[in-house]
């Protein structure tokens, strides 16, 4: 298996367990006890950590120049038509939200994570995931 389907099998891994958790918390719950909600938090990051390193993985494999910021992979992405424009603001969102979980650089809205486990945001991490595969196998590149 190549680079891009390792880090598929870890989010895919990672977000089924998450799916699994929510099959028996509530969301709710889940923010008001520590061990949940830090693990919860655990699992997005990684996920979109995985989603970045597809991203630059591929951006690398395009010959393209690296990107300076995890938000300007996104941006090489839909310019290189891997990515749709809202596809693209989406995982700059993901990225955004990585950010504050790794860096604290302000309060995390737990109002934001009840909705993010409510509505299954999360699956847009695979979304975008499974774009990017797909941009990768169309162009024989290592998956």
């Amino acid at each position: 298996m190549g680079k891009l389907n390792d880090l598929y099998y870890l989010m895919h891994e990672n977000l089924t367990k998450l799916d699994e958790l929510l099959s028996k918390q509530s969301p709710r719950t889940i923010i008001e006890d520590f061990y949940f909600m830090n693990s919860v938090l655990h699992i997005l990051q990684v996920s979109i950590q995985a989603l970045i390193d597809m991203a630059c993985h591929l951006i690398s494999e395009l010959k393209e120049k690296p990107p300076a910021t995890y938000s300007e992979a996104a941006t090489i992405l839909k310019k290189k038509d891997v990515l749709s424009k809202e596809e693209a603001e989406l995982m700059k969102k993901m990225i955004g939200f990585r950010n504050i979980v790794v860096h604290g650089y302000i309060t995390l809205s737990l109002d934001l994570v009840v909705r993010i486990l409510e509505e299954k945001k999360y699956k847009d991490i695979l979304k975008i995931a499974k774009r990017i595969m797909s941009y990768a196998r169309n162009k024989n590149i290592d998956c």
